[in-house]
């Protein structure tokens, strides 16, 4: 397991370690069957996996805290798998998310957060539509380029 852990960085470890450290949700994502770049190379999953494996273990990655999508130096939960899918010409969030409440908003800046237009799909957030919700709750038949399943 990969993950962008607050207190180290991004960090490996097994699933039963994982799965031992309390967590409030998990996010599993996979590619859609049907998406143009896995037909053409059915290992992108395994290769996305193997260029964050190699990124994690080559030095310590920091934790994100200013949730800054487009800088690699450092990440946070939802870019560890988006930055590699990137590199391998993927693109896993079709929108982005604003985190607009000003309690959250300060709150959130107290952690050093500094973007409040992310990728970050597991926050409550008012959406560019300007919906309210918890905007990571993508349907099964989305027409992004993964199928989400909360856990």
């Amino acid at each position: 397991m990969i993950e962008a852990h607050i207190e180290r960085g991004v960090a490996v470890s097994t699933a039963d370690a994982y799965l031992r450290d309390k967590k409030l949700r998990i996010m599993v994502l996979r590619l859609r069957s049907d998406l143009a770049p896995l037909v053409a190379d059915p290992s992108l999953p395994h290769r996305a996996a193997s260029l964050a494996l190699e990124r994690a273990r080559s030095g310590r990655v920091a934790y994100d805290f200013e949730m800054e999508y487009t800088d690699p130096s450092k990440l946070f939960c939802s870019e560890v798998a988006s930055s590699f899918y990137g590199e391998l010409g993927v693109r896993l969030w079709m929108g982005l998310s604003t985190i607009s409440a000003t309690g959250l908003r300060r709150w959130l800046s107290a952690f050093g957060v500094r973007h409040f237009e992310t990728q970050n799909r597991r926050i409550w957030s008012t959406t560019r539509s300007g919906r309210r919700g918890r905007s990571g709750a993508i349907p099964e038949r989305s027409s992004g380029p993964h199928r989400q399943r909360r856990i």
